[in-house]
């Protein structure tokens, strides 16, 4: 089952304990108002980037406030990749129909991966969107 993490933070702090991850559920219908600027509430989280490192994440996105349980946090559109593209871009893509794999466009492709699941996204293939929405409670001590 693939799985994917949003930091949530305080501060500058990370805090690992409080990942948040998500993993492929039922699609829930998405609703024209969830698409666009309104369904992507940008800011509760921020993107980062840092050089590679075997240890440490390079990009991915953090959390910069509480999120409640049900808040949609992302709605990203897609564009499919056929087998043959996908090797190189396996770790920021997810699976799709027939073989194929789904490019999130936003920032739905740098949420990263973690065992202790807080986020759930949910695949619209119809539509070529994915939804990921809060499954805790995500809050900062």
């Amino acid at each position: 089952m693939l799985r994917t993490r949003l930091d949530c933070f305080s501060g500058a702090e990370a805090r690992a304990d409080a990942a948040a991850s998500m993993e492929i559920g039922e699609a829930k219908p998405i609703r024209s108002s969830e698409v666009g600027s309104a369904a992507t509430p940008h800011c509760l989280y921020e993107v980062f980037s840092t050089p590679y490192t075997d240890e440490e994440v390079a990009r991915g996105v953090r959390a910069k406030q509480s999120i409640c349980k049900g808040v949609v946090v992302e709605v990203a559109h897609c564009i499919r990749i056929p087998k043959q593209e996908y090797s190189v871009l396996e770790h920021y893509l997810y699976v799709g129909r027939n073989g194929c794999m789904l490019m999130a466009l936003g920032v739905g492709s740098l949420f990263n991966h973690s065992k202790q699941p807080n986020l759930y996204f949910a695949i619209d293939h119809d539509h070529l969107v994915i939804r990921h929405e809060q499954a805790v409670d995500c809050s900062f001590s």
